[in-house]
């Protein structure tokens, strides 16, 4: 192949160019065989995943007594889903009533799927606001 100049560069025909290195780095970086890298980047550099968890919000009440009235009824029925009273949202004047634990979706959404089906309840949702 022939080099050709122009203008202090040299250009060289594909055929020996040496590929953009740089491209496949950044293409290739976050293939599997690089998530144990990945990981271990993660974890000297400490950043820690993000894992967004839910409540199982069962009802709200603007009376706190009867927020508590209506966990208690739902221990009652079934003391699995660990029925309580959480806080107010800032700016909101709703107690909501929550059933289980602080969990990841998938196990939030297999309580609000048995809540609602046990309990009669359609309108049960999942917040993702952390101090309940």
């Amino acid at each position: 192949m022939t080099e050709l100049i122009a203008k202090e560069k040299v250009v060289i025909g594909s055929a020996f160019a040496i590929p953009n290195l740089n491209y496949t780095f950044r293409t290739n970086f976050l293939h599997t065989e690089n998530v144990d890298f990945l990981d271990t980047l993660k974890e000297i550099v400490g950043i820690q995943p993000v894992t967004i968890r839910y409540w199982v919000i069962v009802g709200s009440y603007k009376d706190k007594t009867l927020a508590q009235s209506e966990a208690d009824r739902i221990n009652n029925r079934d003391p699995t889903l660990h029925a309580f009273v959480g806080k107010q949202k800032p700016n909101n004047e709703y107690y909501p009533v929550i059933v289980g634990r602080f969990s990841e979706l998938e196990d939030a959404t297999d309580l609000l799927v048995k809540a609602s089906a046990k309990l009669g309840l359609p309108n049960a949702y999942l917040s993702d606001f952390p101090d309940r």
